[in-house]
């Protein structure tokens, strides 16, 4: 059985995952040993009672003994969940570190509590439920005030909820709370964290793992919105938090900004507000394009010692048999093949987006690749195999021995730690190996493979990498079903039928990172039609950002950098200015909270990075919904994608 290999941590946010990426994650899931200092997903709960499904025979009523005992549970009442008051929560919560659902209780006041979910809301036959956790923090809110839910995304909600990651406590959440008298919300996503919706992981249970499903559950969320007991309590108008009394604003990052997207735009009835932050709201399945804003905005002697050290790589592995095993055994890498290698050489990448502005959250992977890379070094001798290289090569190959293999190998057992394995060491199944979850989404709905760009194009990734290298864990990874298959390549179609980078709607913002490996990807990319800046819809890039940089902040503002300010200033606004339109409309908002964001440039308009205040409807030429963009983008045929 394998050991761990290294795991890219990658900031809540899309994987940006190659194939090989998603074998070092297998590998330390499967593994006997799990060696690995920052594992993307947290450890199985030993305890999984509170997974029974009503209907499977379980012991249902130990298993709502454990959820009351936790602050856990779905007792059918007006609350749809069991929610002490912030005070009773801080003081009788913390007995133990972890409650049965794996949330570290004593970093959190806010929960997380049980919402009682349909397996399938579309299959009539289809009866059982599941506990989709979530999160609440009432302390801002004033009564008629808005409700904002974060949408937990493709990782554990407990990630957005406790203080590692602070997006509640010092972060969006509680900056808009703050300035509008506000609700919190952190909604987990079915199958992740601990919202758990099958028994295992298998292509037949994980069926129900789709956009239609998913974008279902927030919306009954938000119906039967489970109003916290001590606020129930203070509520002068019962119904206050039905949708046409409460303004609902959905916010997501990344994966979970597309969803945002989607929402306002299919439930606007239920949701008063989006905000986009990264959000990928265009799939394809063939995605070189995550690479070029780091080849475009990284540092110009990095990329340089990157294109010509890959460039010297892919000429060694094919000019011969022995050029091939010298580079190989230059890495430390001899037992492994040309795909296997090149995908070790590809994890650098990975620090790009790891990257924040703030220290405490991002990564400085990046930084220290750059300065290892880029060491002074005679050309004069580098050779291989008699060839002679560029000195970065050494550089390169210095790097793996010692920050990637080192750490993440120590067995030295470098095809077991690196190498793809056998089909059958992806029939795991099991909760614990939830590196499906987002892989299965991957091989369905969104594609995102990140691998070389065609040829004649600037590259930082070996030319080994290719499309159906990337593709092939579809196959192994999730074989036909009883109930369901695998298509032969992921239904780009249905994601971009809701919007693509086409996608716009009254009270729908977009805020994008300037260098963010995923931009090219959402409403902002450089081929999408050109977005104007208004009150509704907002829009806003982060000059020098990277991923959902706006949903982090600091307890002191005013600490935050000048660029972070202003988005958080322009947020703060826009959502007062739409507050204030359904006050208008007579709609009954109530009243704001008074506290606002206490800090930024103005109201954050006119920030100099080509946003204008125009009146159109915040895109221009040519909304041709649904249609491809003429690169190649949405395309799901092998072959076609992103020509």
């Amino acid at each position: 059985m394998k050991t761990t290999a290294l795991l890219l941590s990658l900031a809540a946010s899309v994987q940006a995952f190659d194939a090989v990426s998603h074998r070092r994650l297998m590998n330390a899931q499967i593994g006997k040993e799990v060696v690995a200092a920052a594992p993307i997903a947290p450890e199985l709960p030993a305890k999984l009672a509170a997974f029974a499904i009503p209907g499977d025979g379980a012991d249902k009523d130990a298993d709502k003994d454990d959820q009351n005992e936790d602050g856990d549970s779905n007792n059918g009442d007006e609350s749809q969940g069991k929610e002490g008051d912030d005070k009773d929560a801080a003081e009788e919560k913390p007995k133990k570190e972890k409650d049965q659902y794996g949330a570290d209780i004593t970093k959190t006041r806010f929960g997380p509590f049980c919402f009682d979910q349909k397996v399938s809301h579309f299959d009539e036959g289809e009866k059982r439920t599941f506990c989709q956790r979530y999160w609440v923090d009432s302390q801002y809110y004033v009564e008629g005030g808005p409700v904002f839910i974060l949408d937990g995304g493709e990782t554990d909600g407990a990630n957005r909820a406790d203080d590692s990651i602070p997006f509640m406590e010092q972060g969006i959440l509680q900056i808009l709370s703050n300035a509008t008298g506000g609700m919190s919300v952190i909604l987990e996503h079915r199958y992740y964290g601990a919202s758990y919706v099958t028994e295992d992981l298998s292509t037949d249970n994980l069926r129900w793992l789709n956009n239609k499903e998913s974008l279902e559950d927030s919306a009954e969320f938000i119906r039967k919105f489970p109003v916290p007991k001590d606020v129930q309590k203070k509520l002068k108008n019962k119904d206050v938090f039905k949708p046409d009394c409460t303004p609902y604003i959905y916010y997501g990052g990344s994966y979970a900004g597309a969803r945002a997207a989607f929402m306002r735009k299919e439930y606007p009835d239920l949701v008063f507000g989006g905000i986009g932050s990264s959000g990928v709201t265009h799939a394809q399945v063939y995605y070189p394009e995550y690479f070029d804003p780091i080849i475009t905005y990284g540092e110009p002697a990095c990329i340089k010692a990157m294109e010509e050290s890959i460039a010297s790589v892919d000429e060694l592995l094919d000019k011969s048999a022995e050029t091939n095993a010298a580079l190989k055994k230059l890495f430390g890498l001899e037992a492994l093949n040309d795909v296997d290698f090149a995908g070790v050489l590809q994890y650098p990448t990975g620090g790009w987006q790891g990257q924040n502005w703030d220290p405490a959250v991002g990564s400085t992977d990046w930084a220290d690749w750059c300065r290892a890379l880029t060491v002074p070094r005679s050309n004069a001798d580098a050779t291989v195999a008699g060839m002679s290289v560029p000195g970065s090569l050494l550089n390169y190959a210095d790097y793996v021995r010692d920050e990637i293999i080192k750490p993440s190998c120590p067995s030295g057992d470098i095809q077991g730690c690196f190498a793809e394995g056998p089909d059958s060491d992806y029939q795991n199944t099991s909760l614990s190996q939830t590196w499906r979850l987002w892989q299965f989404q991957v091989c369905t709905q969104w594609g995102y493979f990140q691998v070389a760009p065609k040829p004649g194009k600037r590259t930082i990734v070996s030319r080994k990498l290719t499309l159906d290298t990337a593709h092939k864990i579809c196959k192994q990874a999730y074989p036909p079903g009883e109930h369901f298959s695998v298509p032969a390549w992921p239904d780009v179609h249905e994601t971009n039928s809701r919007g693509s980078y086409y996608i716009a709607y009254d009270r729908l913002a977009f805020i994008d990172g300037e260098i963010d490996p995923w931009r090219p990807v959402t409403p902002n990319a450089d081929v999408a039609p050109k977005r104007n800046s208004t009150t509704s819809p907002p829009n806003w890039i982060i000059p020098g950002g990277v991923h959902h940089y706006d949903e982090n902040g600091l307890k002191d503002h005013l600490k935050e950098p000048k660029q972070i300010q202003e988005v958080h200033a322009f947020m703060v606004d826009f959502v007062h200015k739409w507050l204030e339109g359904k006050d208008d409309e007579g709609h009954g908002h109530g009243n704001g909270h008074g506290h606002g964001h206490g800090n930024g440039n103005g109201n954050g308009h006119g920030h100099g990075n080509g946003h204008d205040n125009g009146n159109h409807d915040g895109w221009e030429n040519g909304k041709g919904h649904d249609k491809d963009h003429g690169n190649g983008h949405g395309n799901h045929d092998h072959g076609d994608h992103g020509n």
